[in-house]
C-alpha cells in the first residue's frame, strides 16, 4: 500500500517463510520524516505516492538480496489515487462508521480525515488531521488479511495495559490486546475472520484521550462488520 506520506510491502513467503502465530511476514515500511508535510495539491500528492511506492519496492528487493532470497518484486504499476482529505461533518462521525465519533476536544479544530480506498484490501485505514498540523496524527486501522495479522502479534501482546472486554456468547471468538496513551492493538479471531485493530495518537502534547474515547467503538463496529462481534472492549480504570 502507498499514500503520499507512507508505503509498505510484505515480502514473499518464499523468502521469509510462511507466517505463523508469532512469525508474521517480513514487511518493509518507508515514510517521509516529520519535516516533510503532506501536500493538499493532488498532483503533488500523486508524485509523492509514486516516489514512495518505487522506494519501498526498491528497498524490499535490496532486503531480499541481503537475505539471500531469489527473485525480485516488480516495479509498481498504476496506483490508486491518494484520497483527498474531507472535513469531518457536524455529526462528528469518523471514518464513515456509525458510533465512531470525533471527541469534543477536537471540535472547532478543523478536523479532516481520509480513508483508504475500498473495503476488501488487506488493510483498511483512516487518517485524521486536526488544527494546523499538515500531517495526520490520529489513525485507525483494520488489518484484515489473515497472513498480515500475525505481523502485529507482538504489538497486541506488548503495548502496555490490557483491555477488558465483553465478547459475544460464541465461545469460538478469541480476543486479546492492550494499549498505551499513544497506541493500541487488539487481535480478534472467530470462525469467519481474524483481524487486528490498531489506533495511534501521535500528538506529543495534550491529554492523549483519543484511544480511550474512540477505539472501543471502532473495534465494536469493525468486529461486527467482519462477522466476529460486536466485541466490546474497555480501557482499565
Amino acid at each position: 500500500m502507498a499514500s503520499d506520506t507512507r508505503a509498505w510491502v510484505a515480502l514473499p513467503d518464499a523468502c521469509t517463510g510462511k507466517p505463523g502465530y508469532f512469525t508474521g511476514p517480513g514487511v518493509v515500511d518507508v515514510a517521509f520524516g516529520e519535516s516533510e508535510a503532506t501536500s493538499r495539491d493532488s498532483a503533488e500528492a500523486a508524485k509523492r505516492q509514486r516516489l514512495l511506492a518505487s522506494l519501498v519496492v526498491h528497498s524490499a528487493n535490496a532486503t531480499m538480496r541481503e537475505l539471500g532470497c531469489s527473485g525480485s518484486l516488480s516495479r509498481p504499476g498504476n496506483l490508486t489515487a491518494v484520497p483527498d482529505y474531507e472535513t469531518v461533518g457536524n455529526d462528528r462521525t469518523l471514518c464513515g462508521i456509525k458510533d465512531v465519533i470525533l471527541p469534543r476536544k477536537y471540535v472547532g479544530s478543523g478536523a479532516r480525515e481520509r480513508r483508504s480506498v475500498g473495503e476488501n484490501g488487506p488493510v483498511r485505514s483512516c487518517d485524521i488531521a486536526t488544527g494546523r498540523d499538515p500531517l495526520p496524527r490520529l489513525r485507525l486501522k483494520t488489518v484484515q488479511e489473515s497472513d498480515l495479522t500475525e505481523a502485529f502479534t507482538n504489538a497486541v501482546l506488548k503495548q502496555g495495559k490490557f483491555f477488558t472486554y465483553e465478547k459475544p456468547s460464541d465461545d469460538t471468538v478469541s480476543v486479546n490486546g492492550n494499549y498505551s496513551a499513544t497506541q493500541a492493538a487488539v487481535r480478534i479471531a472467530c470462525k469467519k475472520h481474524t483481524a487486528v485493530f490498531i489506533a495511534q495518537d501521535e500528538h506529543s502534547t495534550g491529554g492523549h484521550t483519543f484511544i480511550a474515547d474512540v477505539f472501543p467503538a471502532y473495534v465494536s463496529a469493525e468486529s461486527e462488520r467482519l462477522g466476529c462481534g460486536p466485541v466490546k472492549i474497555r480501557a482499565q480504570d
